[in-house]
Formats: structure tokens, sequence, C-alpha cells
């Protein structure tokens, strides 16, 4: 159980062949034993891992298996983790699929917004804000990255803020 909070952990921190081989093998171990309930998490923290050292296509898959078994299991904080995941996808991929990130992160928020989970829905807003940003739609990209940053600032998510900011400092240049 604790493979992939540490696993996600070590990639965010830089993405390392033993990183990835702890959480494959987490997810290995998790099917195996039928640990259901821990799997989309597992899973899920590989998705990240893989989102984080951008290798987008394992990314998509794992997160689509994330997304298919966290619904199977109704468990809804994991499924809009796993639509945030794709969302990020998406917008890293390829301009042409804007929409189906906009799509993903819209998805993602509603069910964070549902179940009340702010930091991914803070999270949410600043994928949206990025990807406005990115297609020019500079005042949605604005007001985005503000409710991100105000999120981020009322939670003390410092370091979440700081991306925010980043980001609203790119697109006033």
């Amino acid at each position: 159980m604790a493979a992939g909070p540490l696993g996600e952990a070590r990639a965010a921190a830089g993405a390392t062949v033993e990183t990835f081989a702890l959480l494959e093998q987490a997810v290995q171990q998790a099917a195996s034993i039928r640990f259901v309930a821990v799997l989309p998490e597992v899973l899920r923290a590989l998705a990240e891992g893989y989102l984080l050292a951008s290798r987008l296509a394992e990314a998509r898959h794992s997160a689509e298996r994330v997304l298919q078994l966290s619904r199977a299991q109704g468990q809804r904080h994991v499924e809009a983790d796993a639509l945030r995941i794709l969302g990020d996808v998406y917008a890293r991929a390829n301009p042409d699929e804007a929409g189906q990130a906009e799509a993903w992160y819209r998805e993602a928020l509603g069910v964070a917004e549902q179940i009340g989970t702010p930091p991914l829905a803070a999270r949410c807003h600043l994928g949206l804000g990025v990807l406005f940003r990115a297609t020019g739609q500079l005042e949605s990209a604005q007001h985005h990255l503000a409710t991100a940053a105000t999120m981020f600032l009322d939670m003390d998510m410092r370091s979440w803020l700081e991306k925010a900011q980043a980001e609203m400092d790119e697109g006033s240049r």
C-alpha cells in the first residue's frame, strides 16, 4: 500500500528507473493478490509518475485503466484524478486535442466539486488555465489561473500556488 505514494513522491522528485519499477511492481502485486480496493490508487500513482516523466502514452493507458476500475468500484476521488490526468495528457500530447483535454478537465472538475475535493478542483482550474493560454483563449485562461491561485492560497498549498502564479506571469508577457 505504501509503494504507490512512495513511488509518486519519487517521481515528483525526479523519475528514475527504480521509481517506475517500484510502481509497476506495486500494480502487479495488487493485481496478483486481487487487492482490488487498492489497485486503482496504485495505478493512479503510476499514471501520475508517467505523466511527470512525460511518458504520455503510458500515462494515458494507465489513467484509462484507473478510470475504468475506479468507476466500477465507485471510487469517485480516484476517478476524478484519473480524469484530470487524462486532461493533462491530452493537453500536452497534441494541440489538436485541446477540445478533448478541456472535456477531461471539465469532467474531473465536476466530480471534484461534487465530492468536495478542493485541491483536485484547483489543479483542474490550473490545467484549464494553461490549456486556454496555449490555445489563445486568454480571458478564460486568466479566469482559471486566478481561480486556481486563489484556491491554492486559501488551502496554503504553496508549491501549487507558485506554479499557478508562474503560469499567470507567463500569460502576462
